[in-house]
């Protein structure tokens, strides 16, 4: 009788560690797999790219406007209406850390600001006046 009963608590014992240990190696899955999706939707939301817009405001009418695109090229637009802000402003995208630019000289007289925004976030702005004065912003994405 002795016997049966040790037989049967060493295996209620192997059974019931042999549950434990599988219950115990499944949480940890469990963990390891919500640790990756972590992971991974912050590497996503690193690397996506950022909306970029570079406004031309101020009272001045137009502008001759250079600025770096989403491949990081010089682009530029002659006579360009001001304000240039919604629709009207440049947009393109960049990566954190790429470097962004914005240059316009007003066509006449008055006064004229560029201004960077990354995903609506104002990274640099500037102001110049005079006669065919030239604004410059540069920045760096977030």
């Amino acid at each position: 009788m002795r016997r049966a009963v040790l037989t049967a608590m060493v295996l209620i014992t192997a059974v019931g560690g042999g549950m434990l240990w599988w219950q115990i190696r499944q949480d940890g899955h469990r963990r390891a797999a919500e640790e990756a999706r972590e992971v991974a939707e912050r590497h996503d939301a690193l690397t996506a790219p950022r909306s970029v817009a570079y406004r031309i405001t101020g009272d001045a009418t137009t502008a001759d406007v250079t600025w770096t695109d989403s491949a990081g090229q010089i682009s530029q637009a002659a006579g360009r209406t001001v304000p240039m802000i919604g629709t009207s402003a440049i947009t393109t995208t960049a990566g954190i850390g790429d470097q962004l630019y914005v240059s316009a000289q007003n066509q006449g007289h008055g006064t004229i600001t560029c201004t960077i925004a990354v995903d609506g976030t104002v990274v640099t702005t500037t102001t110049s006046s005079g006669a065919y004065a030239i604004v410059t912003c540069q920045g760096t994405a977030p």
